[in-house]
């Protein structure tokens, strides 16, 4: 038997092995001295902590039970005891053992943290205050900081989980959390830092490159996201990320491929089944993109995005009334949800049974719903008027025709134009549309409040909202008042509902009362719309039946407009009926809006039902299809009706009731062609006939429209300049 001396020499050579890697040979050693000096109660501690490092928690138990029978009053044995037991699976035992090493060494942070990892399994609120405790006797100690923000980022308890990763910069697992919170909380460019700073310390993690790559991705750098992806392993989350990048700049087959993959791979993964959706959605495939939602809920029922994705899948299938149930499931799942309560709100205007006093009410109780911010002070200094439009659709979108034709004629010395652009998917119309600017800020993914300090600091005296609560829209920024004044034109056809928005452009035939909006009106003589037409081949008739028509999306499609046409086609029983929209690319929605035609009496077979056709040469080309186009009941076409005019095609419209109603009553009008607007529907279906036996002249209606108000963008520009000067002029 060694002497004391001897044996305490032999542990200290087993904890010097084991402090060059060598845990098998320490233990050897450690063993020997337990063997030979039982009496002694490092040993068998050693012993058994050494085998629970090396995964034998169930032989570990043995050793540091006789360390403890020896010297029950020791910390460290207590908390070397918890981690065997817990390694053994004996939860409720371990638990004991951390206890009681906290009350043996109170001011151990270590010994708080490992206390908390237990308890998260079973009780995450205790969990949660043991890492606290942790962080009060070691405000750095990195495990304690990334598992309290680990904790509170999947609670979406974003920004306490950023101040917690900030505690313990100088660890990798941090400093992605870091990224991820960053992300969340609207500051990417942040985020970005954050991610490059934890592949600075560990250049292969793999978690570090994925939160590089939504960083990326959420500021619009996409093909840069995709290279962040791709050293970021194979596993199911950077699979998700990637087609969700792919899916935001409208690479929707690439994206729907990767992420059907995704969700073989991981059918029980949410990301993956409600980015699919997104995915077959933008491809047009709304009643595929509807069980995918579906399939994300039942991994995650009450979910509002699902729930609000699921919605306008089936407001896209062209079922406003089963969309109606799921807006309001989403609203509720989360009322702060800026996202859920727009779209929901978008989606009241396609309803064709909801009074126009009802669209108005919606929209008014969700801006009082939000808190008021006061009006800035006017900026000190005069010269230019600084006027800021704020869109995600500086792109191309319907939007951007009449940009294109109002921009280039601001009287660039009276007016500093400034872009807050909001546009994930830059394209060609992009570059067209950005040298009319003064100053261009991109603003994708950035949070409400920075977007609205931004502005406030770039001193702008009018703020104009081109985007109501379309897609891609920044009322929050708005909500905040950054600007002294603040407008809203072209992009929605409803008020905003938002008190912070002082006015609204419309025209005297759109907005013929004030009972629509909540915002006061400003009327332009001339109209609201200016127009550029695309590239396009001559107006002409290809031979074939005669023919009405629509381009406008299926979801304008509701009961009232189908029975409507269907009084049109029975009685001209010679005619078709050719409908174009991306949801035609389900065979599902073009088989039901066979069926909807075939309950009014229509065969299926006189029905022509085209889905998406790439370019806008071949698009406008198949106008020369269609004799007469028809405008939706309630919700109206705008490029829609332009375009067709535009191809020598004229347009019947029905003046509603509400502004969206009344779009192409306007147009028309300032077309000077009244002939075209029916009083009822009854008026309608007179009108529609009429126009098929008249006969366009197609060259005609085109140079019509050319010499019109319609695409006079220097009417409009000035038009615009005289409203903002005297909005900005006259604000209190």
């Amino acid at each position: 038997m060694p002497g004391v001396k001897e044996a305490i020499g032999l542990l200290q050579a087993g904890l010097a092995r084991h402090a060059a890697g060598d845990a098998h040979g320490a233990l050897a050693l450690f063993e020997k001295v337990a063997r030979d000096a039982p009496a002694l109660a490092d040993a068998h501690y050693l012993t058994g902590a050494v085998l629970s490092q090396l995964g034998r928690d169930g032989e570990a138990i043995g050793p540091i039970e006789r360390a403890l029978a020896l010297s029950p009053d020791v910390a460290a044995y207590h908390g070397a005891y918890a981690l065997a037991l817990k390694g053994a699976g004996r939860h409720g035992d371990a638990l004991a053992a951390f206890a009681r090493q906290i009350a043996l060494a109170p001011a151990d942070a270590d010994a708080r943290f490992n206390y908390a990892n237990a308890l998260a399994e079973s009780d995450a609120v205790a969990a949660e205050r043991a890492w606290r405790a942790a962080l009060e006797l070691q405000p750095d100690h990195p495990g304690a900081a990334v598992n309290l923000g680990n904790l509170l980022a999947a609670r979406g308890d974003w920004a306490a989980a950023l101040a917690a990763f900030e505690r313990a910069p100088g660890t990798a697992a941090a400093r992605v959390g870091a990224a991820a919170a960053l992300v969340e909380t609207g500051k990417p460019e942040s985020a970005q830092a954050q991610a490059r700073a934890a592949l600075a310390l560990e250049p292969a993690n793999e978690a570090a490159w994925r939160n590089l790559g939504i960083a990326l991705a959420a500021t619009g750098r996409v093909d840069e996201a995709l290279a962040a992806y791709a050293n970021a392993g194979e596993g199911i989350e950077t699979r998700v990320a990637a087609g969700a990048a792919l899916a935001s700049v409208h690479r929707y087959a690439d994206a729907a491929r990767l992420l059907a993959d995704a969700t073989r791979v991981g059918p029980e993964n949410f990301g993956a089944w409600l980015n699919l959706g997104t995915a077959l959605a933008g491809q047009g495939r709304y009643a595929s993109a509807r069980e995918a939602f579906s399939a994300a809920l039942r991994l995650r029922p009450g979910s509002a995005k699902a729930l609000a994705n699921l919605a306008n899948a089936e407001l896209y299938c062209g079922d406003a009334a089963a969309a109606r149930p799921h807006f309001a499931a989403a609203r509720g799942a989360d009322p702060a949800d800026p996202a859920a309560a727009s779209s929901a709100l978008y989606a009241l205007n396609y309803d064709e049974a909801l009074p126009a006093a009802e669209l108005v009410a919606a929209h008014r109780a969700w801006g009082e719903s939000l808190p008021r911010a006061p009006r800035p002070a006017r900026r000190a200094g005069g010269g230019r008027l600084r006027v800021g439009l704020v869109s995600g659709d500086f792109c191309h979108h319907s939007c951007a025709f009449v940009l294109a034709s109002v921009l280039p004629h601001f009287e660039r010395g009276g007016i500093e134009l400034h872009a807050y652009s909001n546009t994930m998917r830059e394209d060609a119309v992009t570059a067209r549309l950005r040298p009319h600017f003064d100053h261009w800020h991109p603003v994708v993914g950035r949070a409400d409040a920075d977007v609205a300090a931004k502005i406030q600091a770039d001193g702008i005296d009018v703020l104009v909202d081109l985007a109501g609560h379309t897609n891609a829209n920044r009322l929050g920024v708005f909500a905040r008042r950054p600007a002294r004044v603040q407008a809203t034109w072209l992009g929605y056809p409803a008020t905003t509902g938002l008190p912070e928005i002082d006015l609204r452009v419309v025209d005297a035939v759109s907005d013929p009362d004030d009972t629509q909006c909540i915002e006061r009106v400003a009327r332009v003589d001339g109209g609201f719309l200016a127009f550029e037409p695309p590239p396009s081949p001559a107006p002409a008739r290809a031979p074939g039946p005669p023919t009405f028509g629509s381009f406008n999306n299926v979801a304008k499609l509701g009961p009232r407009t189908v029975a409507c046409w269907a009084r049109v086609l029975k009685a001209a029983p010679e005619a078709r009926l050719l409908l174009k929209g991306l949801s035609f690319e389900d065979a599902g929605i073009a088989a039901r809006y066979r069926e909807l035609f075939a309950a009014h009496g229509i065969s299926p077979d006189r029905l022509d039902l085209v889905g998406w056709i790439g370019g806008s040469g071949g698009h406008l080309d198949l106008y020369s299809r269609i004799d007469v186009a028809l405008d939706p009941l309630v919700y109206n076409g705008t490029l829609t009706t332009l375009e067709a005019l535009w191809m020598g095609v004229p347009v019947v419209s029905l003046a509603g009731d509400r502004h969206g109603a009344r779009v192409g009553a306007s147009i028309l009008t300032h077309l000077g062609r009244p002939s075209l607007i029916a009083a009822s529907e009854d008026d309608y279906v007179e009108r529609a006939l009429e126009a098929l036996r008249v006969r366009s002249d197609r060259a005609g209606l085109r140079a019509q429209l050319a010499a019109s108000p319609l695409m006079d963008g220097k009417r409009l520009a000035r038009a615009l300049t005289g409203i903002w000067q005297d909005l900005f002029k006259g604000a209190a």
